[in-house]
């Protein structure tokens, strides 16, 4: 989604065309470098980098969007951004915490968040039920949501968790927390199903890896749409999250036991997030960011 909004602002521009894939336009304006997965290592990321150098060399624009901290720690794509950083003419980033953590650069950096993909859903609705309790997330986050659950197995017993992940997350989770006492219930995320369950639940739940290098520079993203979708939400403050810490519990607090037996209850933080704050994450919004940083650049 994140790309998709920055392909979709520069190319409002009739002038513009977006190209995508391993190898671009012979001549383009700009280079933007997106999200790169663990198979760069199987010659393509030399490949991008050879081209990288070349587009360099011949004074073509390139923007590294940097989502994931790979400098801080080694992974299959730590070569690849060690190289690209320093070909970068701009570096965007979803969160402030990520933007200190690659620490002063001569490149310039912009802080863009990511956009949410969900429009806004009262927190009124009467098909919520408090006692349906929804989490979504990568298998990555998977560790933050086994170790909370484990840590509330009381406060949760009388809930229906609804647990939304990957093949590899769900497998995960049920093989540590298939002996509770505890209805989880497992499904694959997608943009509907999370829809759906968010309409029949009363809180939302995001655990979160604060000592956790790999994590603590995530963007706002989880949160704004949980909020978006009008539950309730308990979460911990993760960098990105402290900003809006008026707008939800923290998962920490000795107040938590209290949100989870009535989370409705909490509604009014959730309305005002929504007249304050979500719309602020639109893709339209968004977008518009895109679109004036590309206007400086070019």
């Amino acid at each position: 989604m994140r790309a998709a909004v920055a392909a979709s602002a520069f190319s409002e521009n009739s002038r513009n065309s977006v190209s995508a894939g391993d190898i671009s336009f012979k001549n383009p304006k700009i280079v933007f470098i997106g999200k790169i997965g663990a198979d760069c290592e199987n010659g393509r990321s030399s490949i991008w980098i050879e081209q990288l150098r070349r587009y360099k060399d011949l004074g073509v624009k390139i923007i590294l969007d940097y989502t994931d901290h790979h400098l801080g720690f080694t992974s299959p794509m730590t070569s690849f951004y060690k190289e690209a950083i320093n070909l970068a003419d701009a570096i965007t980033l979803p969160s402030q915490k990520l933007k200190d953590l690659i620490g002063q650069t001569s490149i310039a950096n912009y802080f863009i968040p990511d956009p949410i993909e969900v429009n806004t859903e009262s927190v009124n609705n009467r098909t919520r039920d408090a006692n349906n309790i929804l989490w979504f997330g990568h298998s990555t986050n998977v560790p933050y949501f086994i170790e909370f659950v484990l840590s509330q197995k009381h406060a949760l017993k009388n809930k229906t968790i609804y647990a939304l992940s990957n093949e590899l997350g769900i497998q995960e989770a049920k093989k540590h927390l298939s002996k509770l006492n505890i209805e989880i219930k497992y499904g694959v995320w997608n943009l509907e199903s999370m829809l759906q369950i968010s309409k029949i639940s009363g809180a939302c739940l995001i655990p979160g890896g604060i000592n956790n290098i790999k994590k603590v520079g995530v963007s706002s993203n989880r949160l704004i749409t949980s909020l978006a979708l009008g539950m309730p939400t308990a979460a911990d403050i993760m960098p990105s999250y402290e900003p809006y810490k008026d707008y939800f519990m923290d998962l920490r607090s000795d107040t938590f036991s209290s949100f989870i037996d009535s989370p409705l209850e909490y509604s009014g933080k959730v309305i005002q997030a929504q007249v304050n704050v979500t719309p602020k994450y639109s893709q339209e919004n968004i977008k518009l960011t895109w679109k004036n940083l590309f206007e400086t650049l070019s």
